[in-house]
């Protein structure tokens, strides 16, 4: 898969292509922008320098246009990146995202709800009081889950969670690896009888199973908002920063490019059921 590809081994290799190959065309880059800087700043000091020695009663006020142009030119360069964000779709920022949020989520779910994770039992319980009070209409709703009987990535996953990446770890963390890969495998069971436990007559849930090293989860609102949670080593998945961002029609933004990704997931993915009874 493209995404974790990208997160595994093949992310470090790029990294150190770009440091060994790539420092040149960087260094090469910086004295263009150095240069380019330095061009724009002579010419503003030469319009300065001229309308000094400039014999009229408009000198004053002209110079006064030229060093605020000049200001508001070097302002919106330093404000660049910030500008860029804007134009890239992201709407909103959270340093964290406890359970309640997921109610937040759900409230703006008119005609489809997509997930990507693990076992989606941070999310299970707001899932199921919006399915059950306040969905409205015919949703369609798919779930990307860890695949439980993926033991090479259940203990990635479990590596992850607990920053434990040595080649060797002692009989303790070896126990801990053990007990959370076993955790989580329960956890996705759980889900499946939490599923399977909806009531009758509601529109059918899909679920898919993964086998992906995910580093983030997803939440896709109607295919209008995409919440993202970057998940941290070492970190509670209810700690993850989350970023939230929207398309904008006609113009490619991170929301194109995370959904095509989900999509991409979910046509790999393996459909079946998790547990007995499972939509």
């Amino acid at each position: 898969m493209v995404e974790g590809g990208e997160m595994g081994g093949g992310g470090e290799a790029d990294g150190v292509g770009e440091g060994g190959g790539g420092g040149g065309g960087r260094m090469n880059l910086m004295q263009l922008r150095t240069a380019q800087w330095l061009t724009i700043l002579g010419a503003v000091a030469g319009i300065l320098g001229l309308l000094a020695i400039w014999e009229s009663v408009h000198r004053v006020w002209l110079m006064g246009v030229v060093v605020m142009l000049a200001a508001a030119f070097f302002l919106l360069e330093l404000a660049q990146e910030r500008i860029s964000v804007l134009v890239s779709g992201v709407s909103r920022f959270y340093r964290s995202f406890p359970h309640e949020r997921n109610r937040e989520v759900f409230a703006g779910v008119k005609k489809e709800y997509c997930y990507l994770g693990l076992s989606f039992t941070s999310v299970g319980n707001a899932f199921r009081e919006w399915y059950e009070t306040e969905r409205r209409g015919n949703v369609r709703v798919r779930l990307l889950l860890l695949d439980p009987e993926e033991m090479e990535v259940a203990t990635f996953q479990a590596r992850y969670e607990h920053d434990l990446f040595d080649e060797k770890l002692t009989g303790q963390q070896e126990k801990l690896i053990s007990e959370t890969v076993q955790r989580l495998q329960q956890a996705t069971r759980l889900t499946a009888k939490m599923l399977a436990s909806l009531p009758p007559g509601g529109p059918k849930v899909e679920v898919r199973l993964h086998r992906e090293r995910i580093r983030k989860w997803m939440h896709i609102v109607d295919g209008e908002e995409l919440y993202m949670g970057v998940l941290q080593r070492g970190a509670s998945g209810l700690s993850a920063p989350v970023v939230v961002v929207k398309p904008r029609h006609g113009k490619w933004t991170l929301f194109n490019h995370y959904r095509e990704t989900w999509e991409s997931i979910w046509a790999e993915a393996k459909p079946g059921a998790i547990g007995a009874g499972v939509r």
